[in-house]
């Protein structure tokens, strides 16, 4: 099955922290793990044409934080970067092995930096405009 729609991702504040709107719609295979799977659940109990809000927990989005993809790194890692602050990305790796972390803290001579997804362990809140569901 195929389905289309927009969709708005708003925080806990109510805010859009991402959205389709302004742009083309999102169409998605079903199992194709394009979509968190609480989502994908969520628009197959819908029908074409219909608009939702629907709360989907951390464990059906990205689930809990991996403290595996937590970890320190000497500062010398870092010695071609001019300046570290917290909350910078940076690439490890290339190809199906790159890794985005983020600098999550920075002491004395060494970086905590963060794999995991920004919003793992997050309950996402989506508005969901169904355009077309087919197969």
């Amino acid at each position: 099955m195929q389905f289309t729609f927009h969709y708005w991702l708003k925080n806990s504040e109510g805010d859009i922290v991402d959205t389709s709107q302004g742009g083309e719609p999102l169409t998605v295979e079903q199992g194709s793990g394009k979509i968190v799977k609480g989502l994908e659940e969520a628009i197959l109990t819908r029908n074409a044409g219909e608009k939702f809000e629907v709360l989907v927990p951390c464990e059906k989005a990205y689930g809990p934080l991996n403290e595996d993809l937590v970890s320190r790194l000497p500062l010398t890692a870092f010695d071609s970067v001019e300046s570290l602050t917290n909350g910078m990305m940076f690439q490890t790796g290339e190809g199906k092995d790159a890794v985005v972390v983020k600098i999550v803290h920075i002491d004395g001579d060494g970086v905590i930096v963060d794999g995991n997804h920004p919003l793992v362990g997050l309950d996402l809140n989506f508005q969901v405009d169904l355009i077309s569901k087919e197969g």
